[in-house]
């Protein structure tokens, strides 16, 4: 009897983690970019990145604006996911969303040489195809990168 207890335990927890983990899915988009980006923090100084993660810790009061809820809860999901020292691209995926891609240095480095005027202006189109993890938040579309290739990258400046 106790046997059976503990295998029911243990099948019950796993159903309820593979019901609750993320879902991975494949994203193709253009690659694209914001003159102001306030959401990128990976690159801030580590005394900093060590402030926000203690303000996350934070309770959320009803004493709080509105605004400054709403903050604290993104910080949330940026500390549970590990996000505030990982960089980030944008996509503007197939069917007009704007999706944030967060990624290691290493890949994010694959895109540092396209400017924001040649990718804003369409001089340089980078369309990518990736397989991802969904850690959206609220309307918010955000996905972890598992890996990605590129599907095409055209220059179409005119000589």
């Amino acid at each position: 009897m106790k046997k059976l207890n503990l295998i029911l335990s243990f099948l019950t927890l796993l159903i309820l983690l593979i019901s609750c983990s993320n879902s991975i899915t494949i994203i193709e988009g253009q690659y694209y970019q914001q003159k102001i980006d306030f959401f990128s923090t990976y690159n801030l100084k580590d005394s900093l990145l060590v402030e926000l993660e203690k303000l996350s810790r934070n309770e959320v009061h009803d004493t709080l604006c509105e605004k400054n809820k709403e903050d604290i809860r993104i910080l949330k999901h940026a500390v549970e996911y590990n996000l505030l020292r990982r960089p980030f691209i944008r996509l503007k995926s197939n069917n007009g969303e704007k999706l944030m891609l967060y990624m290691s240095l290493e890949e994010f480095n694959q895109f540092k040489d396209y400017k924001l005027s040649e990718t804003r202006k369409g001089e340089k189109v980078v369309a990518l195809k990736a397989k991802v993890k969904d850690i959206s938040f609220d309307d918010h579309q955000i996905y972890d990168l598992i890996r990605f290739k590129f599907i095409d990258k055209k220059n179409t400046e005119k000589h």
